[in-house]
């Protein structure tokens, strides 16, 4: 069953002074306080009909735009 959100510790612990670590605490606090994004990219997964209570779990709509989000602004490939 894929869920829109799934309670999950911090990207990264708030004590750390890098720069990595505010932008991850940034982008944190922007998608926790818009959680709408999660739930659209909730509808945008399950869009191809997809019954979201078979299969595996798969990842939240919230997970997969976090992991895209700093994917693209650290660079990674």
């Amino acid at each position: 069953m894929r869920k829109t959100r799934q309670d999950q510790l911090p990207s990264t612990p708030t004590d750390i002074d890098h720069l990595h670590a505010k932008e991850a605490n940034a982008i944190s606090g922007v998608l926790d306080a818009i959680p709408m994004i999660a739930e659209q990219a909730s509808q945008d997964l399950l869009s191809d009909g997809a019954n979201p209570r078979l299969g595996a779990p798969g990842l939240t709509g919230e997970f997969a735009v976090r992991a895209a989000l700093l994917k693209q602004v650290m660079g990674f490939s």
